[in-house]
């Protein structure tokens, strides 16, 4: 399924509008709540526990209310309140990710209390993050039968998170329903919102195979994303369409979104940096003034320090006002060599990450369409083209992994942990790889659930993945076949990549492959710990076997209340 890597980047953002349209004619399920737990707090004999925790609840402090709704639970005894209390306390408990303790408070809750429409919200809700979809289906729909009394926004996460139960168990009809459900709930004006919706349905017709469907909303999706501020949906929607044109065979289309891909993800690459380094340089500010307001008053005690002495002796004060004065100044010498020093060494970095990186990249991009061009044509000539694809292939994954290692040894490298799709990202791997795989006719075999989730940073991830497929790819015989594996998708999974080796290569020097001195396996290891996982090498006189370990996400596309 195309794009699960980045959707979870669209539904926060989608919580973030904070959108509550009251309905004409009804009180609101959650305006409800919030009247009936101000009037229990504004009566005189009601304890102040209660009260702190419904105030933690409106404020989002959801540790603070967990403990406070607790204790107020195991003194209150009116049946109303307490399913205030279990509520606040269930929601609290979703938020801390503790799904079972939440499914014991939310169930206490009466079926016929005014919060009847919020408990089956939250146990579908439970439930969808539990995995056990049909009981989420189940309690999804026994809110739709009664739910005009329901905010606008919790409707369409309802409608979001019932399309993505049924999308989980197969049934595409009923989740297309649920999708365009949420659909006709946004408004014209919310492109951020419609833009995830028609995603969502281009999902569901292309898990179908129904192209004509699917592509439409792909590109209906892209070109409202081209007209949008937000650079994550630029590139989620450029990758989406790299993957619709590269699975019809047209490579040249889909190289030139790839590289839009790219552009945007490089984008975000450069925000992020320059947000990350703004706070540096805002905190080094608040440092260095704090340090200039120290030394004013250690001014201020020095020159009344110095005006003492000098009744005593001004030979003494002079003395030390000429040492002092050749400290600072060799402080400020020492500090302005090494600023001096950081900023040539910050400028080697940019030259390689720009000035090399990118003219390489794109020399292979371009090698690419030539072959796209000439298989066209059949002209013999396409080996001789694929051979330097391969080389300038390897050339930019030398620059990269250098690039990336000494960002990595600075403290400099952009690392975020998300729940990423494992066989979509070994699929976007293995694209660099389509002309070598193709010259030397590899069999691919790929045995990855399509929803196997696991927690990494992207970038690092990818790198990793790009490591370990270059050796398989290169080393591996003509007409052989490379396995890519995951049996079990469990709490922790493992990825195993085997290949064969060439007879025309020694032992000996396969061995070197991956020792402790290689770059390439240096990042794989560095790459596997700091993502929380491990890397092993297995190897053989035959063939060798990787096996990359990480933990899996148990929480797939699920919009939160």
């Amino acid at each position: 399924m195309i794009n699960k890597d980045f959707k979870k980047i669209l539904f926060i953002l989608l919580l973030t509008t904070n959108i509550v349209v009251s309905q004409s004619g009804f009180e609101t399920d959650l305006k409800m709540l919030y009247r009936r737990g101000n009037e229990i707090c504004s009566s005189n004999d009601k304890e102040q526990v209660f009260c702190k925790a419904f105030d933690f609840y409106l404020k989002k402090e959801f540790d603070s209310c967990f403990i406070y709704s607790g204790k107020a639970l195991s003194e209150e005894k009116n049946k109303e309140e307490q399913d205030v209390l279990n509520y606040i306390q269930g929601v609290s408990a979703i938020k801390k990710k503790l799904f079972k303790r939440a499914l014991l408070n939310i169930n206490k809750i009466d079926d016929v209390s005014n919060l009847k429409n919020l408990k089956y919200l939250k146990l579908g809700q439970i439930y969808l993050n539990l995995e056990e979809y049909d009981k989420a289906i189940f309690n999804y729909l026994k809110w739709e039968k009664n739910n005009i009394t329901t905010e606008i926004k919790l409707k369409k996460n309802a409608y979001h998170n019932l399309g993505v139960c049924y999308l989980h168990k197969g049934d595409y009809i009923n989740a297309k329903k649920k999708f365009s459900k949420e659909l006709e709930l946004i408004k014209p004006t919310d492109t951020l919102e419609i833009i995830s919706a028609k995603i969502d349905l281009a999902n569901i017709y292309y898990n179908q195979y129904n192209d004509e469907e699917a592509i439409p909303l792909f590109k209906e999706a892209y070109q409202l994303a081209k007209n949008f501020s937000n650079i994550e949906l630029k590139q989620l929607t450029a990758n989406n369409m790299a993957v619709v044109e590269k699975n019809r065979k047209n490579y040249e289309e889909s190289v030139n979104y790839y590289i839009e891909y790219e552009k945007w993800k490089d984008s975000i690459w450069n925000r992020d940096k320059i947000w990350e380094l703004a706070e540096k340089d805002k905190a080094l500010t608040l440092q260095l003034n704090e340090e200039k307001l120290t030394a004013e008053k250690l001014k201020q005690k020095v020159t009344l320090l110095i005006a003492f002495i000098s009744i005593i002796g001004g030979g003494l004060v002079l003395s030390f006002s000429i040492q002092l004065k050749r400290k600072n100044h060799k402080i400020t010498t020492q500090k302005k060599y090494l600023d001096d020093l950081n900023a040539t060494k910050d400028k080697l970095f940019t030259i390689l990450s720009h000035d090399l990186k990118t003219p390489v990249y794109f020399l292979s991009n371009k090698l690419l369409s030539l072959i796209t061009e000439e298989k066209k044509k059949e002209v013999k000539s396409i080996e001789g083209i694929q051979e330097c694809y391969i080389i300038a292939s390897n050339t930019s994954l030398l620059i990269e992994n250098t690039l990336h290692w000494a960002l990595n040894n600075r403290d400099k490298l952009l690392f975020k942990i998300s729940t990423l799709n494992l066989r979509i990202v070994v699929d976007q791997v293995l694209y660099y790889f389509e002309p070598v795989i193709e010259l030397k006719r590899i069999e691919l075999i790929i045995q990855i659930p399509e929803v196997c989730n696991v927690l990494a940073d992207y970038n690092t991830f990818k790198i990793l993945l790009r490591n370990i497929l270059d050796n398989a790819v290169k080393f591996t015989p003509e007409k052989s076949t490379i396995f890519i594996s995951t049996y079990e998708c469990e709490e922790k999974i493992t990825l195993t990549i085997e290949n064969p080796i060439s007879r025309n290569v020694v032992f000996e020097n396969v061995n070197t492959l991956y020792n402790s001195t290689g770059l390439g396996h240096q990042l794989c290891e560095e790459f596997a710990k700091k993502n929380g996982g491990t890397f092993e090498v297995l190897k053989s006189p035959s063939n060798f076997q990787i096996l990359v370990t990480l933990i899996k996400n148990h929480i797939n596309d699920i919009v939160s209340i």
